[in-house]
């Protein structure tokens, strides 16, 4: 059996973050925690170490982008799946170039999620 992953959320919508938090639950992992802007992503990742980091590229306060360099900065080998409903070319880009594991466009699809996860879980397990 592949390994629970421990997730934290972070995106500046609470309706996103709690489907979001459906979805991977029911796919059997654990949500540990859910952030809403950058700063509050950052604070939460180092306290709660999750496996993997979902987080969206527009956000108030600090935006995805720069959460993602703080995240990495902290953790080289953090596992940071970016997503948006704003898909512009050049965020993708960065963010893949900065280190991001993957990219998904909003609204999610449950089959890339799964698939995702089940290419994470492979990585891990």
């Amino acid at each position: 059996m592949c390994p629970v992953q421990r997730v934290l959320i972070v995106d500046d919508s609470s309706t996103f973050r709690s489907l979001l938090a459906e979805a991977v639950e029911n796919m059997g992992h654990t949500v540990v925690g859910e952030a809403e802007d950058g700063c509050e992503a950052l604070a939460k990742f180092k306290e709660l170490k999750p496996d993997v980091t979902f987080m969206d590229i527009t956000m108030p306060q600090m935006n995805g982008i720069e959460a993602l360099k703080g995240l990495l900065g902290h953790d080289p080998d953090a596992k940071v799946v970016m997503f948006s409903s704003v898909a512009v070319h050049d965020n993708i880009t960065e963010a893949l170039i900065l280190g991001a594991y993957d990219f998904l466009r909003k609204p999610l699809e449950q089959d890339k999620l799964e698939a995702l996860m089940s290419g994470i879980e492979d990585m891990a397990g």
